[in-house]
């Protein structure tokens, strides 16, 4: 079953968040103006909108002014799926088993991306986007490689090293940071995006090879296949409907009727919906508005009133009592509490 959704991975979202922070910006700010808060993500392995994942990968490598981001993206990429993988490879009993092992399961990794293995003169990995799938990314291309750099290189007892890198993508004006990553020719402007690795590559043994745990750890990819293509992405309403909310946070805040009504959904079948996913549409309210009281609160740059006008409460009491609702405490107690706290930080450094 083909995958048509424009879904993939928060684990994408975390990655970044870790990657910018590591770095010294403020993800956080920067997500905002997306739409999107950490808080309003369950888990790693939850559905997200992938063009939301491109806005955010645009927006980094913008706000890095480093087109070569996304390989800085990669020591804080942590995902079940790729750990299971990864095990699988180093399990194997050579490359040539490793790499039928990877293009069998790596659309568990990214559903976007189709990865191919042909051997040839040379032993041939190319990656390319699925034709169902429209939103796609250089940076799709370029941590798929990345990852398969990472997590294959090291398998043999002596490191194993690409011969050639080609990219379908305009050349990057960080492009000495690929060549550096990868240590070899990288040609960028390719008809297509292939890796290529010696022909001899293929029988080289794994030392770490285990017949017993590689036969479980299939059986688990398998499993995990088969119910992912079992069944259609799920839609995944609450995150959908925390980011309507964050993106109308103010005066016009939107009440339950209204945005049943943004949903195409009566009341009764948006509250069903909504409780399928243990949430309902006032939890979902307090919660979009309480972490963004808080990060604003946080970031010292509003007053408390224009905090209040800017979540949408017609007057500051009405914001007190509902900070209190959600904190236990007021939001001027919650201020002098940061403050105190980022002055011993301070004092600390």
């Amino acid at each position: 079953m083909a995958l048509t959704c424009p879904n993939t991975k928060a684990t994408w979202i975390y990655a970044i968040h870790h990657a910018l922070e590591h770095q010294g910006f403020d993800s956080q700010a920067l997500f905002a103006k997306h739409g999107i808060q950490l808080n309003m993500l369950k888990h790693t392995q939850e559905q997200v909108p992938k063009q939301l994942v491109n806005q955010l990968w645009t927006a980094a490598i913008d706000v890095t002014q480093n087109d070569a981001f996304c390989l800085t993206v990669l020591d804080f990429f942590n995902a079940p799926y790729i750990n299971g993988l990864a095990s699988a490879a180093q399990a194997s009993q050579n490359i040539h088993q490793a790499l039928n092992i990877l293009s069998s399961y790596y659309t568990l990794i990214s559903p976007e991306v189709e990865l191919a293995v042909s051997i040839d003169d040379e032993i041939y990995i190319k990656i390319a986007n699925k034709t169902s799938e429209s939103d796609w990314l250089p940076e799709d291309v370029d941590i798929t490689f990345a990852l398969l750099f990472k997590h294959g290189t090291s398998l043999p007892v002596n490191e194993l090293k690409p011969n050639r890198l080609m990219i379908a993508r305009p050349k990057p004006a960080q492009y000495q940071k690929y060549e550096n990553f990868f240590g070899c020719p990288v040609q960028f402007d390719a008809p297509e995006s292939i890796i290529s690795f010696p022909l001899e590559a293929l029988s080289l043994p794994i030392p770490s090879a285990n017949a017993n745990l590689l036969t479980q750890l299939e059986k688990l990819l398998h499993e995990k296949y088969n119910k992912l293509f079992s069944s259609k992405m799920e839609r995944n309403l609450s995150l959908r409907v925390r980011r309507y909310l964050f993106n109308q946070l103010g005066q016009d805040f939107p009440n339950l009727n209204r945005a049943a009504t943004q949903f195409h959904m009566s009341i009764s079948a948006f509250k069903k919906h909504l409780q399928a996913e243990d949430c309902n549409f006032q939890l979902l309210c307090d919660e979009v508005r309480r972490n963004e009281a808080c990060r604003l609160i946080n970031k010292g740059s509003l007053s408390l009133k224009e905090i209040a006008y800017q979540l949408g409460f017609a007057n500051s009491s009405a914001f007190n009592r509902a900070f209190k609702r959600w904190m236990n405490i007021s939001p001027s107690e919650y201020a002098s509490k940061n403050k105190i706290m980022k002055t011993e930080t301070e004092l600390i450094v």
